[in-house]
């Protein structure tokens, strides 16, 4: 008998376990690595006959600070716009100061090389680092948040202060805070925002590319995919778009126009109607209805989290009824 209470109650532990218990969420690493990154720039730089560039410690500290902090905060933007240093200062404060130094970054759930550099990456902007001599260390930090994006942050400068600092290492170690000497230029672009435009007379919606913008943004931000901006504007396969380029989105239907409203006349002079006989008032009586209470004042209304408890309490106490008579030793005759 003391078995079978034991099983009953562990029954019934389970089943609350599993009624009330919320399920944790599983949250989705980077599908990509610092040393892909790294490889493709400079196979993208190999491609234009310019020299690879070397991976700076004191550049992968400052870039895997800046991705976990975006990732912390679930930024959509440089940390410049938000209220941060640029990242010439930010990265001189890990220890690397140079005369030139450009910010890439992009955010998402999974993303693979091509995507990152060939959508998000493939304006002029962004492929600054890929195409310019100037820049010849880099860094790459990788940061996931709480909801499964994975940030990427891509830092590259020209030779400076602490560019010597080099190694192999994703995460780099503790550079000495410093500061930039001389006039300096910097070099970061930035992702600008996309303004959604209004379809025009005819229902074609339309935008004007503007700097720091790639076609995957755009995309996003109108709700259509990146193939269908491609087969509307007939670009190649390489998705690059060029500021002041005017694209088309998608054709809506026109919008329809508001209807005129006209106004109503109204008479200068109202005549009169007399009468030699005065009227005999009419007395009505009026029966004002009693408001009838509808169905929903009477039958009180429950939500759906309530209904769902409800549910939850009569199945719970069917099962013990049925647990009860099941485990109940017979009377010994």
């Amino acid at each position: 008998m003391v078995n079978k209470n034991r099983v009953f109650i562990a029954f019934i532990l389970i089943l609350l376990v599993t009624f009330f218990v919320p399920q944790k969420t599983v949250v989705a690493g980077s599908s990509l690595s610092a040393g892909e990154i790294l490889g493709t720039v400079n196979g993208i730089r190999a491609s234009y006959g310019l020299s690879a560039m070397t991976e700076s410690s004191a550049l992968d500290y400052c870039a895997q600070w800046t991705a976990e902090t975006m990732a912390n905060m679930e930024a959509n933007a440089h940390l410049s716009y938000l209220g941060y240093t640029s990242p010439k200062v930010r990265c001189a404060g890990f220890g690397f100061s140079s005369n030139s130094l450009t910010e890439n970054w992009a955010m998402g759930a999974s993303l693979d090389i091509n995507t990152l550099f060939y959508d998000y990456w493939a304006d002029s902007a962004h492929m600054l680092p890929m195409t310019h001599s100037q820049y010849s260390y880099i860094g790459v930090g990788i940061a996931t948040d709480a909801k499964g994006n994975t940030y990427y942050v891509l830092e590259a400068g020209g030779s400076g202060s602490g560019s010597s600092s080099s190694g192999t290492s994703t995460t780099g170690t503790t550079g000495t805070s410093g500061t930039t000497t001389g006039t300096t230029t910097d070099y970061s672009q930035y992702m600008t925002p996309v303004k959604v435009a209004t379809p025009d007379a005819t229902g074609l919606v339309s935008h004007k590319v503007q700097y720091g913008q790639a076609l995957i943004t755009i995309a996003t931000a109108y709700g259509v995919t990146v193939n269908e901006l491609k087969k509307l504007n007939s670009l190649t396969s390489a998705d690059l778009i060029y500021e002041g380029q005017d694209l088309k989105i998608k054709q809506v239907a026109p919008p329809t126009p508001a209807p005129t409203v006209l106004a109503t006349e109204t008479p200068q002079n109202t005549p009169s109607v007399l009468t030699d006989a005065s009227p005999t008032a009419e007395f009505l009586t009026v029966l004002t209805p009693t408001a009838q209470a509808s169905t929903s004042q009477i039958t009180p209304t429950f939500d759906r989290q309530t209904a769902g408890l409800l549910m939850v309490i009569f199945s719970f106490l069917g099962l013990a009824a049925v647990a009860f008579f099941v485990f109940r030793k017979p009377p010994q005759g």
